[in-house]
């Protein structure tokens, strides 16, 4: 089993540091590890949840000092990016600066009529014009060619009030345009654990209905946990699998 969606401290929502997820990797058999904490940003914009600028060379250093510590596992030096289009060259910038093995884009939050609307905002029931919006961000990112797979599509399921017409069409339109550039999605297992949390009946992501319609498109597919401990390093990632290997979605190798 491999993760390469794990988060440190410096997020600010996160616990722990790159020796203690590769002491977790080491005690649950995962042998290839992946760190992609998200990316700081030079405009501070949603600065409670991502590390601060300071934090970058740091964040970098331990992941490499944990690399030369442990020179039979592999461990790649990624981020997770928030996509909008003011920030692109800054991602390839810092990529290239910092010799990124690679780049996890993702929507959090999308711009709507004027205002950044977030996928985590309980109680918040998404529209067709607010999937719309949701969607044609997602496809932007995914555009621009410098991820190297897109994390969680189905977040917005978290704002469905069950699964409908609008959500299919949007989730074709993600889906047909990730499978016209190539780019892989990630089923993101921590979506479980976050339902239940949030006291959601079903599982809203990863959505079995997506992936579903997704087997119909012929995407890549790649499960990850989104760790934000060490304990959580591999959890509910079973699940993530059993969904890929049920509607045979290729397995992207990262």
């Amino acid at each position: 089993m491999n993760n390469f969606h794990t988060h440190t401290y410096r997020c600010k929502h996160a616990k722990g540091d790159v020796l203690d997820y590769i002491k977790m990797a080491r005690l649950k058999n995962v042998g290839e590890l992946g760190f992609s904490d998200h990316t700081p940003l030079p405009d501070g914009w949603w600065q409670d949840v991502r590390m601060g600028m300071d934090e970058l060379e740091g964040y970098v250093n331990a992941v490499l000092e944990g690399r030369k510590q442990n020179p039979n596992m592999r461990i790649l030096l990624g981020l997770e990016c928030d996509y909008s289009p003011d920030y692109v060259s800054f991602f390839q910038e810092i990529k290239q600066r910092y010799q990124m093995d690679y780049l996890i884009g993702s929507i959090h939050a999308f711009p709507y009529e004027g205002e950044s609307v977030g996928c985590f905002q309980e109680g918040k029931v998404f529209d067709y014009k607010m999937l719309k919006a949701y969607a044609e961000s997602f496809v932007k990112a995914m555009q621009t060619g410098i991820f190297t797979f897109m994390a969680h599509p189905d977040l917005f399921c978290l704002s469905l009030n069950g699964w409908n017409p609008e959500a299919l069409s949007v989730s074709a339109y993600i889906l047909e345009a990730a499978k016209a550039l190539d780019m892989p999605l990630e089923i993101n297992c921590s979506g479980i654990k976050k339902s239940m949390d949030m006291g959601k009946f079903e599982i809203a992501y990863p959505k079995r209905e997506f992936w579903e319609l997704a087997a119909g498109f012929g995407v890549k597919g790649i499960v990850s946990s989104d760790a934000h401990t060490p304990e959580s390093l591999t959890q509910n990632m079973d699940a993530g699998f059993y969904l890929q290997k049920e509607y045979q979605i290729e397995p992207f190798v990262l």
